[in-house]
């Protein structure tokens, strides 16, 4: 145990932005967490399988979570761990103490902030989206689809959808209504065999769901703790499947949330 904990990562400044993350996931969930020196923590939501309908792996999203009073960052008692044994970040402050903890579990599709205080707080958790419409691919950008560079076609991304109408947590997703397999299938001389395969992309849809103990919408991308709490569990539920319908991917998602809710907490901190 020693001899892992030596290697672990410890910053006693905040960062200004995604280059100064801490990764940690579990080989198919993954979160990239930095703090910021206005004290808001963040990161961004990757999966493995979320790929769009230009063959564009996504980040899922990104959350910005922040605490009143704020975290303070600015004195010599911050730190930021990266946790190699206890598989986790843990931020840590003080003047107010506050311990953050973030942890992809091991072994079940869900992400975790462990929030405590010395003192009463509130913390707000927001989802921040930039897909937010129909948008061109263009320079650099299509390196990361399908078309690599030129295209003979103007390669599109669809934007993410925000469930609107929640009481007690936040929902999101991408959904692949176009697919470029025929194009692809065409285009690599393979149209004689198309037809054996289901397209992979078509109605592929990912997103999440951000549930809290004592958290409660106040708007469709936000969620904030009904009254000051001195502890505060967050909840992260990513979801990709192919869905005939959104209703289904739903329907889906809350059967992952109810499971993973009747899960031990203990235990399942325990086995990761």
């Amino acid at each position: 145990m020693e001899k892992i904990e030596k290697f672990n990562v410890i910053w006693n400044t905040p960062g200004s932005g995604s280059p100064d993350s801490m990764p940690a996931g579990n080989g198919d969930i993954g979160v990239n967490v930095w703090t910021e020196e206005n004290g808001d923590l963040l990161f961004y939501i990757s999966k493995t399988d979320t790929w769009n309908e230009n063959m564009r792996r996504l980040n899922i999203g990104r959350m910005r979570v922040s605490f009143k009073p704020g975290l303070n960052v600015k004195n010599m008692s911050f730190s930021q761990k990266l946790d190699f044994c206890q598989g986790s970040i843990s931020i840590c402050t003080g003047q107010p103490e506050m311990e953050i903890v973030i942890w992809v579990d091991a072994n079940r599709p869900v992400i975790h902030l462990d929030i405590r205080g010395s003192n009463p707080f509130e913390t707000e958790a927001v989802l921040e989206v930039w897909r937010t419409s129909e948008r061109r691919l263009e320079g650099q950008e299509l390196h990361s689809s399908y078309a690599m560079c030129d295209s003979p076609e103007p390669v599109i991304e669809l934007p993410d959808v925000v469930v609107e109408n929640q009481d007690d947590r936040v929902i999101w997703y991408h959904r692949n209504e176009a697919s470029i397999w025929d194009a692809t299938m065409r285009l690599q001389g393979l149209q004689d065999i198309e037809e054996r395969y289901d397209d992979p992309l078509l109605h592929l849809t990912f997103g999440c769901a951000v549930k809290g103990t004592g958290l409660a919408n106040i708007d469709s991308r936000t969620l904030k703790t009904i009254k000051p709490l001195k502890e505060c569990h967050i909840s992260l539920y990513p979801l990709t499947m192919h869905a005939d319908t959104i209703q289904a991917w739903t329907e889906a998602l809350e059967k992952n949330i109810v499971r993973m809710e009747s899960s031990d907490f203990d235990i399942a901190r325990g086995e990761h």
